[in-house]
């Protein structure tokens, strides 16, 4: 289960780095900035406190908006009403997972991400792959594809990666976006499956759309590099 414990908005462009002591319990950041409610339903940082046991996976996340502020009156501005506000505002972000867990002997916490650079290998691969979509870019498509890919869609439809490049050259599919959210990756040696929220819009052949799907990729490891194997997606949702 995901828990939020230190989102922030309102962060100039000019800011490059978090002052000492960035995440006490004040509104204001120092530097720019507000604190939005987090998941103790607290305007600060909670900061990593995984139980004894495994690690925890503790993602930061940094994005960028074409608004210059995002008003934070009425309702509490938690995280999951900040997703909504700035979900068509998005021009870039970045993402650093670390795990930390606790010594069973010592009760200590400990951090490390290089078990993690496979995960965000992943991460971008398949954000890059969703950008070439919504370009119609066959040819990075060509690229990320496996030879044998299928995907197969919540209406029971199945696409190889010839239906998919010729539907890219084509044309006839004009996105204004096409991006996914909430990605969370899964590794289990040589074989990697993300899942996420993706929403597009656009016209086919003319026609207007919009819609939101969560889907899962597969990805496989080969001598060349990552490939994208498989592709599932469930029933098409309402856009937001």
């Amino acid at each position: 289960m995901d828990s939020f414990i230190g989102p922030r908005t309102n962060i100039p462009a000019s800011v490059n780095r978090l002052v000492e002591n960035a995440g006490a319990p004040e509104p204001e950041l120092t530097g720019g900035g507000r604190h939005a409610y987090n998941d103790f339903l607290k305007r600060s940082y909670g900061g990593p406190c995984p139980p004894v046991g495994p690690p925890h996976k503790y993602r930061f996340t940094v994005y960028a908006l074409d608004i210059p502020t995002v008003d934070d009156a009425g309702t509490p501005m938690t995280w999951r009403k900040l997703r909504v506000v700035i979900h068509d505002h998005v021009l870039a972000w970045a993402s650093l997972t670390g795990l930390y867990g606790r010594d069973n002997s010592e009760g200590e916490t400990s951090m490390t991400t290089n078990p993690t650079s496979i995960e965000q290998t992943i991460a971008a691969l398949d954000t890059e792959y969703q950008a070439a979509v919504e370009k119609n870019d066959a040819a990075t498509m060509d690229r990320i594809l496996s030879d044998d890919f299928v995907l197969v869609t919540g209406s029971g439809k199945v696409f190889t990666k010839a239906d998919l490049l010729n539907e890219a050259r084509s044309g006839h599919i004009v996105y204004e976006h096409q991006r996914d959210t909430d990605q969370v990756v899964r590794v289990c040696g040589d074989t990697a499956v993300i899942t996420a929220l993706l929403s597009a819009k656009g016209t086919d052949q003319g026609k207007p759309f919009a819609y939101r799907v969560w889907f899962s990729d597969t990805y496989v490891r080969t001598s060349h590099g990552w490939r994208y194997v498989l592709g599932q997606s469930g029933a098409r949702l309402s856009p937001e």
